[in-house]
C-alpha cells in the first residue's frame, strides 16, 4: 500500500524501506560521474583505465555509505517509533487505571450515602414514633433502594468479575425491598387511625384546657389516655409489622442486610484497588535499539 507521496511502501503493516535515499545516493553518483567525465576529457594524459577504477571506488563508497546511513537511519526512526508507541500505551493504561480508582471511590462513597441514609431513617422513625414520620421515611428508604439498585448495576456493567459484589448489594436490596412491601400493604389503615387520634388528642387537649387555668404537675398522669397513640401501637407490633419491628429496633436481619454488607462491600471495593493492576506496579520494559532490530514488541 503507498502512501499519499508515493516515496514509501508497508508491506505487513510494517514501514518500509523508502526510496527517498536511492533517490539521493543515484543523484550523488551521477554528480561524481559527471564530474569524472569532465575532468578525463580536460586532462589530455588521464589513462582511462585509471579514470574508470576511480568512478567505480567512488561510486562504491558512496553507495556503501549510504546504505549504512540509511539503514542506521531506519533503525533509529523504527526504535523512535517504537518508544513513542510504548509510551503512550502506558499514558494510556495509567489513565485507565486513574478511572478505575476514580469509579471504585465513588462507588464507595455511594454506598456510603446509602447506608448512612438508610440509617437516618431508622433512627428518624424510632424517634418521632408517628404513621407521618413512617411514611415520610419510608419515601426516603424507596428512594434509597433505587439508588442502590443503580449501583448495583453500574458494578455489574463495569467488571465482568463482581458477582461478589452483586450479592451483596441483592442481600441488602431484598431487606429493603421486604420493607417497602409491608409499607404498601400496611400503611393506609395505619394512617386512617393516626387521623383518629389526632382529632380525639386535639378535643382532649381542648376540654383540658377549659378546666384548667395552668398547667398542673401531674398534667402527664392526667392526659397519658388521650396521648396513647393506637396508631403506633400498631407500627410498634412485631407481630403486626415485623420488618418495621425488625428495622427500627436494629435487628439481626438489619445488621446483616445493611450494615454487614455495605461493610464488608466497601472493603471489597478497596481491596480491588490493591490489585497489580490498579496500582501501576506491573514493570513496563522499555525499548532499546538493540530489540529494536530484532522486531517490533
Amino acid at each position: 500500500m503507498s502512501d499519499t507521496g508515493g516515496d514509501s511502501t508497508t508491506r505487513g503493516g510494517r514501514p518500509a524501506l523508502t526510496i527517498g535515499p536511492l533517490v539521493g545516493v543515484a543523484a550523488v553518483a551521477l554528480l561524481a560521474l559527471a564530474g569524472l567525465v569532465v575532468l578525463w576529457a580536460n586532462v589530455d594524459d588521464l589513462d582511462a583505465k585509471v579514470l574508470w577504477m576511480e568512478v567505480a571506488k567512488a561510486l562504491i563508497a558512496i553507495i556503501a555509505v549510504a546504505i549504512i546511513g540509511g539503514v542506521v537511519k531506519l533503525l533509529l526512526d523504527r526504535w523512535g517509533r517504537q518508544r513513542d508507541e510504548q509510551a503512550a500505551a502506558v499514558a494510556r493504561d495509567q489513565d485507565k487505571v486513574e478511572h478505575e480508582r476514580a469509579f471504585v471511590h465513588e462507588s464507595i462513597a455511594e454506598l456510603e450515602s446509602i447506608r448512612s441514609g438508610i440509617e437516618h431513617a431508622r433512627i428518624l422513625i424510632e424517634a418521632h414514633r408517628s404513621s407521618l414520620s413512617y411514611r415520610d421515611r419510608m419515601q426516603d428508604v424507596i428512594a434509597l433502594r433505587v439508588r442502590l439498585q443503580s449501583l448495583r448495576l453500574r458494578l455489574e456493567a463495569r467488571w465482568d468479575d463482581s458477582d461478589q459484589y452483586v450479592r451483596r448489594l441483592e442481600a441488602s436490596e431484598e431487606y429493603l425491598t421486604a420493607l417497602i412491601n409491608e409499607y404498601r400493604d400496611g400503611y393506609k389503615p395505619i394512617a386512617d387511625i393516626q387521623r383518629l387520634d389526632e382529632a380525639v388528642v386535639a378535643e382532649t387537649i381542648k376540654a383540658y384546657a377549659g378546666t384548667h387555668r395552668s398547667w398542673v404537675h401531674d398534667i402527664d398522669q392526667e392526659m397519658i389516655p388521650a396521648l396513647n397513640w393506637s396508631a403506633w401501637k400498631l407500627l410498634s407490633s412485631q407481630e403486626k409489622f415485623p420488618r418495621l419491628y425488625d428495622f427500627r429496633r436494629e435487628g439481626p436481619e438489619y445488621t446483616s442486610a445493611i450494615h454487614a454488607n455495605c461493610t464488608e462491600l466497601a472493603k471489597d471495593l478497596l481491596e480491588r484497588l490493591e490489585r497489580p493492576q490498579m496500582t501501576g506496579a506491573t514493570p513496563i520494559t522499555r525499548p532499546t535499539p538493540g530489540n529494536a532490530v530484532g522486531g517490533a514488541p
